[in-house]
């Protein structure tokens, strides 16, 4: 990824930084809502011991792998029904087998020969209730299941065994007492055979004896409890903090993920990328607005103090820096790769602009299949361009009917005309070339608003016609792929001088250059307003929210800011003026007022153009010599109140340098 895109991708992070805070509100909203409906759970644990104690048992490979091996196989045995089912009717818990299933956790730990049965449940005692019920349901169940036979059969036979055991025991002592009353040989040697008899019995039913005991010692050890389960009151799951955490880091990961591939993959033109010398090659010329509907068509008329409508003048001296001679170019075509991009309504107001400067301007709609410029005026659409190509009369008998005049001065209309089935025959016409040349004499800009590009060629004959063309992007809508297949199709013509791309549909309030109206002299009121007071000056307790009020004697007095907008500076040179005596002024109340001759007497007292003039008075040696009458007699104060208050009370058509 580089710069550029690194670049783009923090752009849009900023501009779109809203989106990821509603996106992290709406995800840790959405994760408390959810959490907020599940009870908090809780675990307890019960150790058990499968096998040997790790305490006593002599440790080796091959018992570790057998313990490991046996830790498994219990692993598997705990969750079985047989384990399971008998907790579940013993507890009355009312749940399933496999539902049980899903509350218990296991965990072993081979080298200590230990197997951690975790239990978990909405309520911690209850919890720790279930594990040691489970661990003692898994001793009873490994006993049981280790054995050879039937466990009662085993008692059974021990018991036996301990009664055979202490008959015999018995008959052997009676044999040893009755051993020492005997006389007769034979009768020693018969009871000498019954002991040993008795006593070979009697050793082995002591050992049937000890191992039946030893196998049932063996099962007993095989599980045992080596930990019972005690209560945890800390939930494992909760709607804590933490919980509210990690939703908002899912949602604000998501919100920029999707930010991220959107900026990546969008193709459309953005101010902040244009904000170049160039795009493609094609020169940008700057930014237009996005105009309130209610400004709408004509806003550079509707609102001429506006930041769009300034966008425009500045697009206006623009074109003439794109120019190869820096002229005014004659005839200008706007052209756009689609509709909707705003080029219209871009071509209707800059023909404006151009009048507004005192140009003779005609504007020509070019775009003969869809024209629609007319009705911005509220004129109609019966007699046009492609009337006029269309038809064998002279061109100059032509012009009168199909050249109309506007509301605006200075600004013409040549609407589209009727529809022709073939626009580009006439557009390519010799008879075109004809008109725009027979145009060029009559106006000084000539502005033609040309079909998208994607309609057909007829932007490409109207670009050959002119001096140069701008094409307009919007900065919603149309792509890099689309300005470039733009681009290609201008360059198709003869001679076709592309002046530079405008993006439209920009937000001048938010950019670099358009964050504040553009420097020009704010007047403290508005003309109107000082015209309507000073026809109708306040009187009475009301005068405090006037600019223009009359004193006892009759004489008006104008506020600092009536004062300033009448001699067109500051207010606070005004305030300036007043403190060094320049103007004097009097207080009433909390406000300071000027007369009105005092103003009058300034202006009257400003040096005239025929004053500056220096009069040559002619010389014996063939120089000239200046005449004494020149601005240096101008009195000290007033020649740094000229300079300030000269250009707003001139004619506008006076040159700034003068004087």
């Amino acid at each position: 990824m580089n710069a550029t895109v690194i670049s783009k991708v923090l752009r849009a992070l900023l501009k779109w930084w809203w989106l990821i805070v509603v996106a992290v509100a709406l995800s840790t909203g959405a994760g408390y809502l959810i959490r907020s409906t599940q009870p908090d759970l809780y675990a307890s644990t019960v150790t058990l011991q499968v096998g040997q104690d790790p305490r006593t048992a002599v440790s080796s490979t091959s018992s570790i792998q057998a313990g490991a091996n046996l830790i498994n196989a219990y692993a598997v045995f705990v969750r079985r029904p047989f384990i399971l089912q008998p907790v579940i009717d013993d507890l009355q818990l009312g749940i399933t087998v496999n539902q049980f299933n899903d509350l218990i956790r296991l965990n072993d730990n081979p080298n200590a020969s230990l197997l951690e049965v975790t239990v978990i449940d909405t309520d911690p005692d209850r919890a720790a209730v279930i594990a040691n019920r489970l661990g003692e349901e898994a001793v009873r169940q490994s006993v049981v299941s280790g054995s050879a036979s039937d466990p009662d059969f085993v008692d059974r036979q021990i018991q036996n065994l301990q009664t055979q055991i202490n008959e015999l025991d018995e008959r052997y002592n009676e044999l040893v007492a009755e051993a020492a009353n005997l006389t007769s040989a034979f009768e020693i040697n018969q009871n000498l055979a019954d002991q040993d008899s008795t006593q070979a019995a009697l050793q082995t039913l002591q050992t049937l004896y000890a191992q039946y005991l030893n196998s049932t010692s063996d099962m007993q050890r095989q599980v045992r409890i080596f930990e019972p389960a005690s209560p945890v009151y800390w939930p494992v799951a909760s709607t804590g903090l933490l919980d509210l955490i990690i939703s908002a880091a899912i949602g604000g990961v998501l919100a920029v993920t999707t930010i991220v591939l959107i900026t990546f993959f969008d193709d459309r033109f953005q101010w902040s990328e244009s904000d170049l010398e160039a795009v493609s090659g094609v020169r940008v010329l700057g930014p237009l607005g996005i105009v309130p509907r209610n400004r709408l068509p004509l806003y550079a008329d509707a609102a001429p103090e506006s930041l769009e409508a300034e966008a425009l003048r500045q697009l206006r001296a623009k074109i003439v820096l794109a120019t190869e001679n820096g002229m005014q170019p004659e005839v200008i075509t706007f052209a756009s790769h689609d509709s909707g991009d705003g080029k219209t309504l871009t071509t209707t107001n800059m023909a404006l602009t151009y009048a507004r400067s005192g140009e003779r301007t005609l504007i020509i709609d070019g775009d003969i299949r869809k024209g629609d410029i007319h009705e911005f005026f509220q004129l109609p659409n019966v007699f046009g361009l492609s009337d006029v190509l269309a038809s064998s009369d002279p061109i100059d008998e032509l012009l009168h009917e199909a050249v109309l005049k506007t509301t605006i001065p200075n600004l013409s209309l040549m609407t589209a005309g009727r529809h022709s089935q073939d626009p580009a025959a006439l557009l390519s016409s010799p008879r075109f070339e004809e008109l725009v040349n027979r145009l060029r004499r009559r106006f000084d800009v000539v502005v033609f608003d040309s079909a998208p590009t994607i309609a057909g060629q007829d932007g490409v004959f109207l670009a050959e016609a002119s001096d140069g063309v701008v094409i307009v992007v919007n900065a919603r809508r149309t792509t890099q792929s689309n300005f470039k297949r733009t681009v290609a199709a201008l360059s198709e013509g003869r001679n076709v001088h592309i002046l530079g791309l405008v993006v439209n549909r920009v937000r001048l309030q938010v950019t670099s250059k358009y964050s504040s109206h553009y420097y020009r002299h704010t007047p403290g009121i508005a003309h109107t307003q000082l015209n309507r007071e000073l026809l109708q000056p306040a009187k009475g307790p009301l005068s405090f929210r006037s600019n223009i009020i009359v004193n006892k004697r009759g004489e008006r007095l104008y506020s600092l800011k009536a004062a300033s907008t009448q001699l067109g500076v500051r207010q606070q040179t005004i305030k300036d003026w007043c403190k060094s005596g320049t103007l004097a002024s009097e207080r009433r109340g909390f406000r300071r007022w000027i007369h009105e001759g005092e103003i009058e007497r300034m202006l009257k007292g400003l040096p005239t153009a025929t004053e500056l003039v220096a009069e040559e008075e002619p010389s014996t040696n063939g120089l000239h010599k200046v005449s004494s009458k020149t601005a240096l007699g101008l009195p000290e104060n007033l020649r740094e109140q000229r300079k300030a208050v000269l250009g707003f009370v001139r004619d506008p058509d006076v040159d700034d340098d003068e004087g």
